[in-house]
C-alpha cells in the first residue's frame, strides 16, 4: 500500500476543497476529450491512466483525503460545448462522480492586463460560492491550459491566496512527451513557495521586516541541521543566530526602539562574523547563502561597539560611535516609511548628544535626561533671548524648535482639535536628520549647552 510522503499534503488546509481543471480543444485525432491516453505519474508514486490530466488529478485527491466538493472546467465556450458529455462520460468511467462537475468558467486568452482582469472576477465568483470561514481549497490542473494561461492562474491563485479567498493546494501539470508510456505530474505550488521568499525579501529592503525572511530561512536551517547531525557532526552555530537576530529585530524596529534594537541583536549575534556566517551558511543553506550576507550586513552595523551579556542595556556607552549608529537607525525608518519612528527617535539623540559633552556616565538616567531637555527647551524657548549664538548654535536652535513642532501634534493628537497634518513628515523628518548630522560632529555648540546643564544641575542641587 502506498503512502503519501509528509510534504505531499498541507497539512495546514481546511476548508472545502475546489478542483479548477484548464481545458483546451485539443486535437480532434486524440479522441472525444482532444488529449493523448497516458498514465500519470503523482508526485507520491500513485498511477492513473487517462487522457486528461485533470482527472488524474481529481483521483488522486479523492484517494488522499481531499474529494473536491465541485470540479469546474476553466475554458472557451467552443471547448466546453463540445466537450462536455464526453467529459461526463470519461469520469463515470474512471469511478468519478459527473455530478460534481459545475458549470464552467468560460476564460478568453490573455493578451492584455484588461484580460488578467476579466479572468480573475468570474474565478473569484465561483470561490465565493464555497466559501466558509477559511476559504476553500483551491486545487489546478494547469496541463491542457493555452499558452499564457497557465502563468496567469499560478499568479491569480497567488492573489487569491493573499486576499484570503483561498487555500492553494496542488497546482499540477503534467509533463507529456510522445512516445512515454508514463507522464510525470509535477506540482507547481513550490513556485508559490518561491513567490514568498519575493515577498519577504521586498519587505525586507522596503520596510526592514526582517521577521517575515526569518522564517523562511529558519525551515530551510532546521532541516539541514538534522541533516548534519544525522551525520555525526554538529551544525555550525552562525546562521541560526542570525535568525534568531533577525526575528527579534523586526519587533524592535517597528516599535522605535534603538537601543533595545541593537542589545538583542548584538547579544543574539555574540561573535559572528561575516567570514564565519559565510562559511556556515555554505554548509547549511548553500541557495540563500548571498541573502543570509546580505541580511547580516544589514543587522551587523545596528548592533553597539560592545553588549554586556547581564544588564546590557543599562551598560551601553555613550560615544560618538553609539550615536552614529542610531543615526543609522533614523535613516532606516525612514526608508521604512516610518517617519514617526524617526521623529521621536530624533529627539533623544539629540539629548544624547547633549549628554555626550555634558554628563555621557548617566546619559540614561531619568533625571539627567530630563533636566537636559528642560536645558534645551529653556535655551531655546522663543520668548526669551537666546545665548550668544554662533551660527552652529542657532542651526541647533532651530532644529529643536522644528523637532517639538512636529513631534508634538503627534504624540498629543486627541488633545488638538484641528486635524494632524503628515503630508509632508517624510521630507521634512529627513531634512532634519541631515541637519543633525552636520552639527553631531561639531563640539562648541554642544559644549555651551553642557555649560547651561551643568549650571542648572548645581541650581537644583
Amino acid at each position: 500500500m502506498e503512502t503519501m510522503p509528509r510534504q505531499a499534503i498541507n497539512l495546514g488546509e481546511r476548508g472545502p476543497h475546489l478542483l479548477l481543471v484548464n481545458l483546451g480543444l485539443g486535437q480532434d485525432k486524440r479522441g472525444p476529450l482532444g488529449y493523448a491516453e497516458t498514465t500519470y505519474l503523482m508526485p507520491d508514486g500513485s498511477r492513473y491512466p487517462t487522457s486528461l490530466a485533470g482527472f488524474a488529478l481529481w483521483k488522486w485527491l479523492d484517494a488522499t483525503g481531499r474529494s473536491p466538493v465541485a470540479v469546474v472546467f476553466a475554458c472557451t465556450e467552443s471547448a466546453w460545448n463540445q466537450k462536455q458529455e464526453a467529459l461526463r462520460k470519461h469520469a463515470a468511467e474512471l469511478g468519478l462522480e459527473p455530478s460534481k462537475i459545475s458549470p464552467p468558467v468560460i476564460l478568453g486568452l490573455p493578451q492584455t492586463l484588461e484580460d488578467v482582469w476579466a479572468m480573475i472576477e468570474p474565478m473569484e465568483s465561483r470561490l465565493r460560492a464555497y466559501h466558509d470561514a477559511a476559504g476553500p481549497v483551491l486545487h489546478l490542473d494547469l496541463t491542457h491550459a493555452f499558452r499564457a494561461i497557465p502563468l496567469a492562474h499560478l499568479l491569480i491563485a497567488l492573489y487569491f491566496q493573499e486576499r484570503g479567498l483561498a487555500t492553494m493546494g496542488v497546482c499540477g501539470y503534467g509533463v507529456f512527451q510522445e512516445g512515454q508510456t508514463e507522464t510525470p505530474y509535477i506540482d507547481l505550488s513550490h513556485l508559490l513557495h518561491l513567490a514568498r521568499w519575493a515577498q519577504a525579501v521586498r519587505s525586507f529592503r522596503e520596510r526592514f521586516d526582517t521577521t517575515g525572511l526569518a522564517g523562511l530561512l529558519e525551515q530551510y536551517e532546521r532541516e539541514a541541521r538534522h541533516a548534519v547531525v544525522q551525520s555525526g557532526m554538529v551544525p555550525p552555530p552562525e546562521v541560526r543566530r542570525l535568525i534568531s537576530a533577525a526575528r527579534l529585530a523586526g519587533p524592535y524596529f517597528a516599535a522605535g526602539l534603538p537601543l533595545e534594537l541593537g542589545v538583542h541583536v548584538g547579544q543574539t549575534l555574540g561573535h559572528t562574523t561575516r567570514e564565519s556566517l559565510e562559511k556556515a551558511a555554505t554548509k547549511l543553506v548553500t541557495a540563500q547563502q548571498s541573502l543570509v550576507l546580505e541580511l547580516f550586513d544589514a543587522l551587523h552595523p545596528l548592533t553597539p561597539g560592545q553588549v554586556a551579556k547581564k544588564s546590557a542595556k543599562a551598560s551601553l556607552v555613550l560615544d560618538k560611535q553609539e550615536l552614529a549608529r542610531q543615526v543609522r537607525l533614523l535613516k532606516l525608518w525612514l526608508q521604512a516609511g516610518l517617519p514617526e519612528r524617526a521623529l521621536l527617535v530624533l529627539r533623544e539623540v539629540v539629548i544624547n548628544r547633549l549628554l555626550l559633552a555634558a554628563n555621557p556616565e548617566s546619559w540614561l538616567e531619568h533625571g539627567i535626561r530630563e533636566q537636559a531637555e528642560t536645558v534645551l527647551n529653556d535655551v531655546f524657548r522663543p520668548e526669551e533671548p537666546p545665548l550668544p549664538s554662533s551660527p552652529e548654535l542657532k542651526v541647533l536652535r532651530s532644529l529643536w524648535r522644528e523637532i517639538t513642532n512636529r513631534r508634538n501634534p503627534l504624540a498629543h493628537a486627541g488633545m488638538c482639535k484641528s486635524e494632524v497634518d503628515v503630508g509632508q513628515l517624510s521630507e521634512a523628518v529627513e531634512e532634519l536628520v541631515e541637519k543633525l548630522e552636520a552639527l553631531l560632529e561639531l563640539d562648541e555648540p554642544w559644549q555651551e549647552l553642557a555649560r547651561q546643564l551643568s549650571t542648572s544641575g548645581e541650581g537644583k542641587a
